[in-house]
């Protein structure tokens, strides 16, 4: 059957699109450290403040924009206060109380006898009664009240927890925007890659397990298939067929097995169904995902370079010898003229989506991010559900799509079929 035909048979899967959370949705990690509390005097705040920063740069890789620098002794936390009010018992209450304030002094930390000296000109000052009779000895050197207490590097996740903190450690304010960009994809790009993406995800994962079945059947590799769109291709465009396989950039199978595949074609082999041993698999640069890069990375040579780059012919002898040779499917897809030149950056897949049978091993998924995809979505029933070496399963393994100690984050999605298929892939491995 030509490849536009069977394309025009594919039915749409029927299901459910679901976010995947991230790891720090999950399993947040707070992170607390010690800091000190000086108390000065108010009017000289804004001095001691410049003063600290400059003796006491801030860890750049720390960001406490959540802290307030300052506080009046009555919005200290309760532990603070009730031991000020019990070091004030024990010294002796003024006549009248102090006008000062507490300045937070966060680490990298020195030693407290160093700030006391620093900061000594500007401890509050106490007034001190008149006393016509007794005149007042020679002042002596002011001594800074230095408190230890214990703050959050990172800042609250919600308005609860900020208030809790407050409470017992220190000042501490909750802001939904800078939470958000850390913790899980905002809820504007949330929204709009959803909406995006959910009408047509039935569809695309049809086509990815077409693929699959395409590359399972021709004894290549696994039943694994990817497939990657520009979206931006579909933006005003209706949901027919025609528009959704125009939006196509690329797709690819799994290839693992091409080694074995060709010791067996050339022994005269029977195409009896036969799983070679892990030895034969090859590398992650056989696998669907990382194959599928490679062809938008060929579009795009072919792209900047119409002339001595164009989309390379190959005769069967070397379709059935080379790793990237396409397929009938993979074929088709590759010579379409889609590929837009990227507006939004330099890397290969900025903006692009990314559907795929199963979920991607770790170097895949790595692949992926530093690729620069939009968004990946993944069949259900090709998501792993043990083992701690789960690429995008934040619940057992890394979730790696959204993690904040990654310089690219990619939205993930998980596609639940409403009635699954006598094809359901039971399989465990890395795709």
């Amino acid at each position: 059957m030509a490849v536009p035909e069977r394309l025009k048979g594919i039915a749409p899967l029927q299901g459910e699109l679901v976010t995947l959370p991230s790891v720090q949705e999950l399993r947040p990690v707070n992170s607390f450290e010690e800091a000190y509390v000086a108390e000065i005097d108010i009017k000289l705040s804004n001095v001691v403040v410049k003063l600290l920063e400059t003796n006491y740069p801030r860890n750049p890789e720390l960001s406490l924009s959540h802290l307030r620098r300052l506080l009046r002794p009555e919005h200290l936390p309760e532990p603070l206060k009730r031991e000020l009010e019990e070091s004030q018992q024990r010294q002796g209450s003024p006549s009248k109380p102090a006008a000062s304030i507490h300045v937070l002094i966060p680490p990298p930390l020195p030693e407290i006898s160093e700030i006391q000296t620093l900061l000594a000109p500007y401890a509050p000052k106490t007034p001190i009664e008149a006393d016509t009779t007794n005149p007042p000895p020679e002042p002596l050197q002011p001594i800074i009240r230095i408190q230890k207490t214990v703050i959050s590097t990172k800042p609250p996740t919600t308005i609860a927890e900020a208030q809790e903190w407050s409470r017992t450690k220190w000042s501490t304010v909750y802001n939904p925007a800078a939470r958000s960009a850390i913790h899980a994809p905002p809820q504007v790009q949330l929204i709009r890659a959803k909406a995006s993406i959910s009408p047509r995800a039935g569809y695309f994962l049809a086509l990815a397990r077409e693929v699959a079945g395409e590359t399972l059947r021709s004894g290549r590799g696994r039943g694994v298939g990817a497939v990657i769109v520009d979206p931006e291709l579909l933006t005003g465009k209706s949901d027919d067929t025609d528009e959704l396989l125009n939006s196509v950039v690329a797709v690819a199978g799994d290839t693992r097995w091409w080694k074995a595949s060709l010791e067996k074609h050339a022994e005269g082999a029977t195409q009896e169904k036969k799983e070679p041993d892990a030895d034969d698999e090859g590398g992650p640069e056989s696998h669907a995902v990382m194959r599928g890069i490679s062809m938008v990375s060929r579009k795009r040579i072919a792209l900047n370079n119409p002339v001595t780059s164009e989309p390379e012919s190959s005769t069967p002898s070397e379709v059935e010898s080379a790793p990237l040779s396409p397929t009938s499917l993979e074929s088709h897809f590759f010579q379409l003229p889609n590929l837009l030149k990227s507006s939004k950056g330099g890397y290969l897949c900025t903006a692009l989506d990314l559907y795929v049978t199963h979920e991607p091993c770790i170097c895949c998924s790595m692949g992926m991010l530093l690729s620069r995809f939009r968004s990946v979505t993944v069949l259900q029933s090709g998501m792993r559900r043990s083992g701690e070496g789960n690429s995008l399963d934040a619940v057992h393994g890394y979730g790696l799509h959204w993690r904040e100690e990654l310089n690219w984050r990619a939205i993930g999605f998980e596609f639940t079929e409403s009635e699954v298929g006598g094809d359901k892939a039971g399989e465990e491995f890395n795709a």
